[in-house]
């Protein structure tokens, strides 16, 4: 997993739009070549959905390595809180989610890139809600491609709403200091 809390040297050929895109290209054809990517809805979203923008101070080619995962933020005891997965786990994820179009998802852990591909997923008549502990998440509330991307910092909104699938995204090393 590269680290992205302390931005490499990058030249200008590394940060360029059409690089970016050149290489988004060649990991999708990669992921489809090798079969994590077996779907027209995920393959599209995976193509239109820039990943660089979510690993800032990311060297491009890093960015768009198959099974490059990246730390994007570190506590100050220099354990990671926020990471993008690699492109090959966030396919096979989104693969075996059957994402439609739609749905409403409810995701913890994630205001970055992942819920960018659901809200691709989901399309104008779906939502994505994604829950994230950390406030510097990527997203904000905006409309990502096609649909709505509501990010929330620490809880869920109504705890009555009615989700078509739920994703978790997130991980811990550490126990929660109090009970809930």
């Amino acid at each position: 997993m590269t680290d992205t809390t302390t931005p490499p040297e990058t030249n200008g050929d590394t940060t360029s739009p059409d690089r970016a895109a050149q290489l988004r290209k060649q990991v999708v054809d990669d992921l489809i070549a090798e079969g994590a990517i077996v779907s027209v809805p995920v393959e599209a979203a995976m193509r239109k959905v820039r990943r660089e923008l979510f690993a800032p101070g990311a060297d491009l080619e890093e960015v768009y390595h198959c099974y490059n995962g990246f730390v994007t933020k570190r506590d100050a005891d220099g354990n990671s809180i926020s990471s993008i997965s690699a492109p090959q786990v966030q396919a096979h994820m989104l693969e075996q989610a059957e994402i439609v179009a739609g749905m409403k998802i409810l995701e913890i852990g994630s205001g970055g890139y992942n819920a960018a591909l659901l809200a691709e997923l989901v399309g104008p008549s779906g939502h994505v809600t994604t829950v994230d502990i950390e406030s510097g998440t990527k997203c904000g509330r905006q409309v990502v491609g096609s649909a709505e991307l509501g990010v929330s910092i620490g809880r869920a909104g109504s705890p009555t709403a009615h989700w078509s699938t739920l994703r978790i995204t997130s991980h811990t090393s550490q126990r929660t200091r109090s009970p809930w």
